[in-house]
This record gives structure tokens, sequence and C-alpha cells, in this order.
């Protein structure tokens, strides 16, 4: 037997919490999940992985430094709590530290908390102690240290624990949803993508008789585009199940486009472009009208916006986004300001922009004939079929005037952005990642002021 079969780390796809969890909870009867940071991927992956009929028990920690950090939730505590056959705990002191998995008869302790990261993304190691693993481990060794776990350690840890309930709870939902919180998660979410970024490099070695390299924790700057990366998309052809839709593009495509951000970010050719950011996923937040085959990663200034920039409209924005069309695969990088989904007037930021690359069109058609690859003017709200896309290349300086004093005199939302869409296939500069950031890093001095013409009026 190898090791990996009870050694659990995230070295690699095979290799990690994610797959081991999910392995022990199907067709438990019985799950106890003790784990103090839990996030909605982990109410997520365990809600996915049992039946109506399992009994589960949550044990965790709520205190106002993990709410703040958004590594706890009261929000997803009462919700889980609300499915029969539930209960929750959770202690207050900041005293919990244990991670431990109980599935029936399998058991995995662990570092690991119930989180995107914990799971599938930091170095963590854990010691699974299930079927697969009485060759290494005697079947007597394993049934005493669940009888333990089961009759002693967790009732101690829930004698010691507040019952969710709608009285215990109501502080902490008070606290969560208070407005001076969701200022400060604002804050730390700007700081921390300011932040330069790391991950653990990239290796391989001998385990336990075999190769293994880390495919998880590569470099932000190996990053390599797959074709499954798209797989989510064709699962849905109608919006019968929109919460779940919406689940599996926040844990599939966001760690996507997060990854690619920070691998251009940190590459030393496009370093000094993207300071002073903030990082946002799109919501799909009209997908009862349109059903989303996309979805984006965008950025905008630090500050700017309030909460509306998390509705992903009326500001200036870089944004990456994936998506099909047609049935085939892209990858799109634009800049401009955001208003598709608004049927309210031209917005000020847009404004703002077409008055500038008007009054500026001279040295915009300059910097567009000098912009590589398919770059196009795109303008118009798509969702209304007014959506008109025009290679840079034919953009003279009488067109870029003709169509910015449009929408100023209508007052039209415009959807106004420069973009470039990067369609997937195996001979694709997506599968050439140092040619995609090499071609992408010459762009990206014009793109940075288009950018700037979004925001100051000159």
């Amino acid at each position: 037997m190898s090791i990996d079969q009870f050694f659990i780390s995230n070295i690699s796809k095979d290799i990690n919490h994610e797959e081991s969890i999910k392995d022990i909870l199907i067709s438990a009867i019985n799950v106890v999940v003790v784990a103090p940071f839990i996030t909605k991927y982990g109410i997520d992956l365990i809600r996915r992985h049992i039946s109506d009929d399992t009994k589960l028990q949550i044990i965790t920690e709520l205190n106002p430094r993990g709410i703040i950090s958004v590594s706890q939730s009261p929000k997803l505590l009462k919700e889980i709590s609300e499915r029969p056959k539930t209960e929750v705990f959770f202690t207050t002191n900041g005293k919990l530290h244990s991670k431990i998995f109980l599935a029936d008869n399998n058991v995995l302790i662990t570092s690991a908390n119930l989180t995107t990261g914990g799971m599938r993304e930091n170095f963590e190691t854990g010691v699974l102690f299930s079927k697969k693993s009485e060759s290494k481990f005697s079947g007597k060794l394993k049934d005493e240290i669940i009888s333990h776990l089961r009759n002693d350690l967790i009732p101690y840890i829930k004698q010691n624990a507040f019952k969710l309930d709608d009285s215990s709870i109501a502080i902490w939902l008070d606290f969560e949803n208070s407005e001076k919180v969701k200022q400060t998660k604002d804050f730390i979410n700007d700081f921390e993508n300011n932040l330069p970024q790391n991950g653990f490099l990239p290796f391989s070695r001998n385990f336990d008789g075999r190769p293994v390299s880390t495919e998880i924790l590569a470099s932000i700057n190996d990053f390599q585009f797959e074709e499954k990366y798209w797989d989510v998309f064709y699962r849905y052809n109608n919006t019968n199940d929109i919460d779940k839709l919406r689940e599996d593009l926040n844990l599939e495509i966001n760690p996507i486009l997060n990854n690619i951000f920070h691998c251009i970010k940190q590459n030393p050719l496009c370093s000094g472009y993207f300071t002073n950011l903030t990082t946002m996923f799109s919501r799909n937040l009209q997908v009862t009208k349109f059903l989303p085959d996309y979805r984006n990663l965008y950025l905008t200034r630090i500050g700017l916006g309030g909460n509306n920039r998390k509705k992903h409209v009326y500001y200036p924005s870089f944004v990456l986004n994936m998506s099909i069309y047609q049935n085939e695969k892209y990858f799109q990088i634009r800049v401009g300001v955001e208003e598709d989904i608004s049927t309210d007037p031209l917005c000020d930021y847009a404004k703002i922009f077409l008055k500038n690359l008007s009054l500026n069109s001279n040295e915009c058609i300059s910097r567009f004939k000098k912009m590589s690859g398919s770059w196009f003017l795109v303008h118009g709200q798509q969702s209304l079929g007014k959506r008109i896309e025009i290679p840079l290349k034919d953009v003279s300086e009488e067109k870029l005037k003709e169509i910015c004093n449009s929408y100023l005199m209508t007052n039209e939302p415009a959807d106004i952005n420069i973009c470039h869409n990067y369609l997937w296939s195996s001979e694709s500069i997506l599968n050439k990642p140092k040619d995609f950031i090499s071609s992408l890093a010459s762009d990206l001095n014009h793109l940075n002021y288009f950018f700037e013409l979004a925001h100051y009026e000159i």
C-alpha cells in the first residue's frame, strides 16, 4: 500500500485533503466535523458528499477576528444548522485548534481547516485512518482512536461549546452584518491584494517509491491553461439550478482566474501595472435573465465605488474573463467601464472615459495601432443585442469620436471597453505561458493609459 493512502498532504491533485474528505464522506451515516475555520467552500464540500440521511455534527469556533477575516461565518453556520439531522456547536474563546473529520469508521486528523486553502492550496499534513490504511495501521489501533474520539474527546469539546440556536447565534449575526465589519473586510481585502504574492515552488521527488510533482502548490509564475478548466460551463443549459451553478463557478473558476492574475502581476515583465487595485469576482446576479457562460475577475482602484464595485458595474476596471461562446473556449482581458446589466443612463465614469477618448483621439489611435494581436474596441449592451466589436486597427480618429459622441448625446449605457479574446486550442498562445505573458506585457502600458483615461476628466 502506498504511503499517500494514509499520509495526506496537498502536494498534488490526487494527494490532497479534498479528495480524502470526499472518499470518507460518501455513504457515511454519521459525520462529525471539528474545525475552527469553515468557509462556504467547506460547507458546500460537505453538503455535496453526504446523503439526506446522514447525521451531521459540526463543531467550530466563532470570534471577531475569524469573522472579519472571512474564515468564519455565523450566517453559514445558521444555514447548515437548518439542514435536517444536523447539529452545530461553537466555541468563542479562540482555543479550538483541532481539525478532525470523522465519518463512520474512518477519520482524518489533520492541520487543515475546512476552507479552500486547507483542503487544496495550503501545505497541510494529516493522517487518515480508514479501511485503506489498515495494512499500515492495525484495525485495533484505528478502532481505539475512533472510539476515543467519539466517546471522550468530541463529547468533551461539545460540553465546553455553545449549541447553535436562534438565541446563541443572534449576537454573532448582528456582528457579521454590521457596517464596521463590512468596511474592515474591504480594508483587509484591499491591503492583501497588494502584497507580494508567493507560492510553494514546484518540485519533483520520489514519494514512497514513485515520482510525485507539486501540481497545486506550483509557483505563481508557472501557470498553465488546461482545456478542462472550461468544463463547468457545459454542465448547465437552463436556469433550473442557479445556486448550484454559482457554487460551481465559485469553486472551480474563481481560483483559476485568481491564479492567472497573480501569475501576470508577479511576472517581472508586468511589474508595476497592477498596484493599488482591489479584486472582486462577478456574482452572476442576472442569471435568471441570462444564463452565464462566463466568469469575471475584475480589478478596480482601491477605495473606489464602495460596495457597488462588487456589482461589477459603473466603475473603471481591468477584467479577466473565462467564457464559452458558440461552443468555443475563450480567455479574455478587457479594460473599460462596465455597464451591461445596468438599466440606468450612461454612468459618470463612462462619461469621463468617452470624453477623454474623444478629446485624446489622436493619441488613442496611435496606441491602437501599436497594440499586438487581436484587440477590439467593444461597445453597446450585449444583453439588448446592441454589442459592436471593431478591430482596433480599423478604428479611425473620426470613427472613435463618432462612437463616443453618440453615447454622450443619447445618454445610453455604452459598456465600452478595449478587449482581447484568446481562443483556447492546443496550438494557441494560451498553451505557451511565457509567450502569452510577453505578448500581454507589451500592451500593458497602453491598457494602463486607457484605464487612467476612465478615471479623470482632462
